[in-house]
Protein backbone atom coordinates (compact mmCIF):
# COMPACT_ATOMS: atom_id res chain seq x y z
CA UNK A 1 0.00 0.00 0.00
CA UNK A 2 2.71 2.05 0.66
CA UNK A 3 3.80 2.73 -2.75
CA UNK A 4 0.87 2.85 -4.49
CA UNK A 5 -0.62 5.16 -2.59
CA UNK A 6 -1.28 8.98 -3.67
CA UNK A 7 0.29 10.83 -0.57
CA UNK A 8 -0.28 14.27 -2.33
CA UNK A 9 -3.83 13.59 -1.26
CA UNK A 10 -3.33 12.82 1.90
CA UNK A 11 -4.07 16.15 4.63
CA UNK A 12 -3.54 16.49 8.35
CA UNK A 13 -6.84 18.19 9.38
CA UNK A 14 -8.51 15.04 7.42
CA UNK A 15 -6.67 11.37 9.16
CA UNK A 16 -9.59 10.91 11.06
CA UNK A 17 -10.99 9.44 7.45
CA UNK A 18 -8.06 6.89 7.55
CA UNK A 19 -8.75 4.71 10.38
CA UNK A 20 -7.30 1.67 8.09
CA UNK A 21 -4.56 3.15 6.53
CA UNK A 22 -0.91 1.19 7.60
CA UNK A 23 1.56 4.04 7.16
CA UNK A 24 2.01 7.67 6.77
CA UNK A 25 4.73 9.38 5.24
CA UNK A 26 4.68 12.87 6.40
CA UNK A 27 7.12 15.28 4.03
CA UNK A 28 6.92 19.38 3.92
CA UNK A 29 4.67 19.04 1.10
CA UNK A 30 1.96 16.69 3.68
CA UNK A 31 2.72 19.13 6.73
CA UNK A 32 0.76 22.91 6.43
CA UNK A 33 3.82 24.33 8.15
CA UNK A 34 2.35 24.97 11.14
CA UNK A 35 4.90 24.75 14.64
CA UNK A 36 2.98 21.45 15.38
CA UNK A 37 1.39 18.72 13.44
CA UNK A 38 -1.74 17.94 13.95
CA UNK A 39 -3.28 14.77 15.83
CA UNK A 40 -3.69 11.04 15.53
CA UNK A 41 -6.00 10.77 17.80
CA UNK A 42 -8.31 8.50 15.68
CA UNK A 43 -5.81 6.74 13.36
CA UNK A 44 -6.04 3.97 15.52
CA UNK A 45 -4.40 1.39 13.08
CA UNK A 46 -1.48 3.33 12.17
CA UNK A 47 1.64 1.29 12.43
CA UNK A 48 4.55 3.61 11.09
CA UNK A 49 5.33 7.05 10.66
CA UNK A 50 7.71 8.73 9.06
CA UNK A 51 8.35 12.18 9.04
CA UNK A 52 11.29 14.14 6.83
CA UNK A 53 12.05 17.59 6.37
CA UNK A 54 10.05 19.10 7.53
CA UNK A 55 11.24 22.52 9.07
CA UNK A 56 8.79 23.39 11.43
CA UNK A 57 7.80 20.75 12.98
CA UNK A 58 8.44 21.36 16.78
CA UNK A 59 7.14 18.06 18.40
CA UNK A 60 5.37 15.12 17.13
CA UNK A 61 1.83 14.70 16.56
CA UNK A 62 -0.24 14.75 19.70
CA UNK A 63 -2.16 11.49 20.34
CA UNK A 64 0.93 9.16 19.59
CA UNK A 65 0.22 7.29 22.64
CA UNK A 66 -3.38 6.35 21.26
CA UNK A 67 -1.81 4.50 18.58
CA UNK A 68 -2.20 0.86 20.46
CA UNK A 69 -0.65 -0.56 16.88
CA UNK A 70 1.94 2.11 16.59
CA UNK A 71 5.51 -0.18 15.51
CA UNK A 72 7.23 2.43 13.71
CA UNK A 73 8.45 5.99 14.26
CA UNK A 74 11.15 7.74 12.11
CA UNK A 75 11.88 11.20 11.81
CA UNK A 76 14.69 12.57 9.44
CA UNK A 77 15.89 16.12 8.96
CA UNK A 78 13.73 17.99 11.67
CA UNK A 79 15.91 21.01 12.79
CA UNK A 80 13.23 22.65 14.74
CA UNK A 81 11.99 18.93 16.63
CA UNK A 82 12.94 19.53 20.41
CA UNK A 83 11.12 16.64 22.24
CA UNK A 84 8.10 14.57 22.25
CA UNK A 85 4.85 15.60 23.55
CA UNK A 86 4.18 15.03 27.31
CA UNK A 87 1.91 12.44 26.57
CA UNK A 88 4.59 10.19 25.20
CA UNK A 89 4.57 7.54 22.75
CA UNK A 90 2.94 4.04 22.85
CA UNK A 91 4.89 1.78 25.05
CA UNK A 92 3.08 -1.61 24.10
CA UNK A 93 3.71 -2.30 20.65
CA UNK A 94 6.51 0.31 19.47
CA UNK A 95 9.61 -1.73 17.54
CA UNK A 96 11.37 0.91 16.15
CA UNK A 97 12.40 4.32 17.06
CA UNK A 98 14.90 6.65 14.70
CA UNK A 99 15.50 9.84 15.34
CA UNK A 100 17.93 11.22 13.24
CA UNK A 101 19.27 14.53 11.77
CA UNK A 102 17.66 16.59 14.12
CA UNK A 103 20.19 18.46 15.61
CA UNK A 104 18.09 20.58 18.03
CA UNK A 105 16.13 17.24 18.97
CA UNK A 106 17.44 16.69 22.98
CA UNK A 107 14.91 14.33 25.00
CA UNK A 108 14.13 11.36 24.41
CA UNK A 109 10.73 9.76 26.30
CA UNK A 110 11.41 9.89 29.58
CA UNK A 111 9.55 6.40 29.94
CA UNK A 112 11.05 4.78 27.07
CA UNK A 113 12.38 1.42 29.32
CA UNK A 114 9.05 1.05 29.77
CA UNK A 115 8.97 0.27 25.57
CA UNK A 116 9.12 -3.46 26.07
CA UNK A 117 8.60 -4.21 22.45
CA UNK A 118 11.67 -1.65 21.22
CA UNK A 119 13.77 -3.66 19.36
CA UNK A 120 15.70 -0.50 17.39
CA UNK A 121 16.80 2.62 18.45
CA UNK A 122 18.40 5.48 16.35
CA UNK A 123 19.53 8.80 18.11
CA UNK A 124 22.11 10.20 14.82
CA UNK A 125 23.24 13.44 14.69
CA UNK A 126 21.03 15.36 16.91
CA UNK A 127 21.64 17.92 19.55
CA UNK A 128 24.78 16.83 21.44
CA UNK A 129 23.07 18.14 24.36
CA UNK A 130 20.44 14.76 23.88
CA UNK A 131 20.36 12.90 27.43
CA UNK A 132 20.38 9.51 28.62
CA UNK A 133 16.70 8.54 29.93
CA UNK A 134 17.40 8.62 33.79
CA UNK A 135 15.38 5.12 34.02
CA UNK A 136 17.86 3.67 31.34
CA UNK A 137 17.14 2.48 27.87
CA UNK A 138 14.67 -0.46 27.19
CA UNK A 139 16.97 -3.96 28.31
CA UNK A 140 15.19 -5.72 25.13
CA UNK A 141 17.39 -3.69 22.50
CA UNK A 142 18.95 -5.93 19.36
CA UNK A 143 20.13 -2.54 17.72
CA UNK A 144 21.31 0.57 19.01
CA UNK A 145 23.23 3.52 17.04
CA UNK A 146 24.14 6.39 18.61
CA UNK A 147 25.94 9.49 17.02
CA UNK A 148 27.55 13.25 18.33
CA UNK A 149 25.92 12.32 21.78
CA UNK A 150 28.29 12.10 24.08
CA UNK A 151 25.45 12.85 27.11
CA UNK A 152 24.39 9.61 26.07
CA UNK A 153 27.70 7.50 25.45
CA UNK A 154 29.02 8.39 28.94
CA UNK A 155 25.35 7.63 30.81
CA UNK A 156 25.60 4.04 28.63
CA UNK A 157 28.89 3.58 30.25
CA UNK A 158 27.91 4.42 33.68
CA UNK A 159 24.62 2.40 33.23
CA UNK A 160 26.37 -0.60 31.48
CA UNK A 161 26.12 -1.66 28.19
CA UNK A 162 25.75 -5.20 29.75
CA UNK A 163 22.37 -4.95 30.48
CA UNK A 164 21.63 -4.46 27.03
CA UNK A 165 21.14 -8.26 27.17
CA UNK A 166 19.22 -8.77 23.95
CA UNK A 167 21.92 -6.38 21.86
CA UNK A 168 22.73 -8.00 18.50
CA UNK A 169 24.51 -4.36 16.55
CA UNK A 170 26.27 -1.77 17.85
CA UNK A 171 26.66 1.29 15.92
CA UNK A 172 28.48 4.61 18.13
CA UNK A 173 29.85 7.76 16.83
CA UNK A 174 31.88 9.19 19.53
CA UNK A 175 31.54 13.22 18.52
CA UNK A 176 32.30 14.88 21.90
CA UNK A 177 33.72 12.30 23.38
CA UNK A 178 36.90 13.28 23.69
CA UNK A 179 37.88 11.51 27.34
CA UNK A 180 37.70 8.38 25.39
CA UNK A 181 40.79 6.50 25.07
CA UNK A 182 39.41 2.39 25.67
CA UNK A 183 36.80 0.29 24.58
CA UNK A 184 34.74 -0.84 26.50
CA UNK A 185 35.97 1.77 28.95
CA UNK A 186 39.01 -0.05 30.89
CA UNK A 187 38.35 1.61 34.35
CA UNK A 188 34.62 0.68 34.81
CA UNK A 189 36.07 -3.21 33.74
CA UNK A 190 32.43 -3.29 31.98
CA UNK A 191 31.95 -6.48 29.29
CA UNK A 192 29.57 -5.78 26.04
CA UNK A 193 26.86 -7.94 25.78
CA UNK A 194 27.40 -11.45 24.54
CA UNK A 195 24.85 -11.69 21.68
CA UNK A 196 26.27 -9.04 19.65
CA UNK A 197 27.28 -9.59 16.03
CA UNK A 198 27.99 -6.72 14.74
CA UNK A 199 30.09 -3.91 16.50
CA UNK A 200 31.18 -0.22 14.86
CA UNK A 201 33.32 2.13 16.44
CA UNK A 202 33.55 5.72 14.32
CA UNK A 203 34.91 9.29 15.14
CA UNK A 204 36.30 8.62 18.38
CA UNK A 205 39.54 10.74 17.95
CA UNK A 206 41.40 10.04 21.56
CA UNK A 207 40.31 6.22 21.33
CA UNK A 208 43.78 4.29 21.85
CA UNK A 209 43.29 0.54 22.37
CA UNK A 210 40.43 -1.80 22.39
CA UNK A 211 40.00 -3.48 25.91
CA UNK A 212 40.27 -7.06 25.85
CA UNK A 213 38.29 -7.79 28.72
CA UNK A 214 35.43 -6.23 27.21
CA UNK A 215 34.66 -8.73 24.56
CA UNK A 216 35.31 -11.71 26.17
CA UNK A 217 32.06 -13.52 26.00
CA UNK A 218 31.13 -12.11 22.42
CA UNK A 219 31.34 -15.93 20.91
CA UNK A 220 28.70 -14.75 18.24
CA UNK A 221 30.68 -11.49 16.84
CA UNK A 222 31.05 -11.83 13.59
CA UNK A 223 31.35 -8.04 11.94
CA UNK A 224 33.86 -5.57 13.86
CA UNK A 225 34.72 -2.26 12.44
CA UNK A 226 37.04 0.72 13.28
CA UNK A 227 36.11 4.04 11.13
CA UNK A 228 38.12 7.31 11.91
CA UNK A 229 40.19 6.42 14.94
CA UNK A 230 43.37 8.25 14.35
CA UNK A 231 45.06 6.98 17.86
CA UNK A 232 44.01 3.53 17.43
CA UNK A 233 46.58 1.59 18.04
CA UNK A 234 45.56 -2.06 18.94
CA UNK A 235 42.46 -4.86 18.51
CA UNK A 236 41.01 -6.80 20.87
CA UNK A 237 42.82 -9.87 21.58
CA UNK A 238 42.40 -12.61 18.80
CA UNK A 239 41.28 -15.25 21.76
CA UNK A 240 38.78 -13.10 22.16
CA UNK A 241 37.43 -12.63 17.98
CA UNK A 242 37.00 -16.10 17.18
CA UNK A 243 33.97 -15.78 15.74
CA UNK A 244 35.01 -12.83 14.13
CA UNK A 245 34.42 -13.32 10.20
CA UNK A 246 34.48 -9.55 8.83
CA UNK A 247 36.84 -6.82 9.99
CA UNK A 248 37.03 -3.23 8.37
CA UNK A 249 39.86 -1.00 9.31
CA UNK A 250 38.51 2.35 8.19
CA UNK A 251 41.17 6.07 8.74
CA UNK A 252 42.83 4.32 11.76
CA UNK A 253 46.75 4.64 10.37
CA UNK A 254 48.10 3.84 13.51
CA UNK A 255 46.62 0.55 13.76
CA UNK A 256 46.63 -0.13 9.58
CA UNK A 257 50.38 -0.42 10.13
CA UNK A 258 50.79 -2.90 13.41
CA UNK A 259 48.18 -5.01 13.24
CA UNK A 260 48.74 -8.17 11.78
CA UNK A 261 45.48 -10.20 10.81
CA UNK A 262 46.37 -13.96 11.09
CA UNK A 263 43.00 -15.81 11.67
CA UNK A 264 42.65 -17.88 8.97
CA UNK A 265 38.60 -17.82 9.79
CA UNK A 266 38.29 -14.41 8.81
CA UNK A 267 35.85 -13.97 5.16
CA UNK A 268 36.87 -10.26 4.57
CA UNK A 269 39.37 -7.89 6.33
CA UNK A 270 40.19 -4.37 4.56
CA UNK A 271 42.25 -1.84 5.55
CA UNK A 272 41.26 2.09 4.48
CA UNK A 273 43.76 4.55 4.45
CA UNK A 274 43.68 8.47 3.68
CA UNK A 275 40.60 9.69 1.96
CA UNK A 276 38.72 5.81 2.37
CA UNK A 277 41.44 4.16 -0.41
CA UNK A 278 40.85 0.51 0.09
CA UNK A 279 44.87 -0.03 0.76
CA UNK A 280 44.96 -4.12 1.29
CA UNK A 281 42.43 -6.73 1.79
CA UNK A 282 42.88 -10.22 3.22
CA UNK A 283 42.00 -13.07 1.28
CA UNK A 284 38.59 -13.98 1.35
CA UNK A 285 36.78 -17.19 2.05
CA UNK A 286 33.49 -17.53 0.30
CA UNK A 287 31.94 -13.88 -0.72
CA UNK A 288 32.53 -10.75 -0.23
CA UNK A 289 29.44 -9.03 1.46
CA UNK A 290 31.23 -5.55 0.65
CA UNK A 291 30.61 -4.93 4.34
Amino acid sequence: MESSTNWAKVILPAMDNFLAIPIVKLTPYLINHKTQAQDFHETVYLKSIRISNAENIKSLPRGLDKLSHLQEIEVNGCPSLVSFEESGLPTTNLKVLSIQYCENFRALPKCINNFTSLGKLKVVYCSDDVSFPEEGFPTNLTLLEISNAPKIYTSLVEWGFNRLTSLQQLDISGEGCSNVVSFPEEWIGMTLPPPLTSIRIRNFNNLEFMCSKGFQHLTSLQELAFINCPKLTSLPEKDMLLSLERLCIWGCPLLEEGVLVKEAHLRVAKFHGAGGHLTRTIPTYGHDTGW
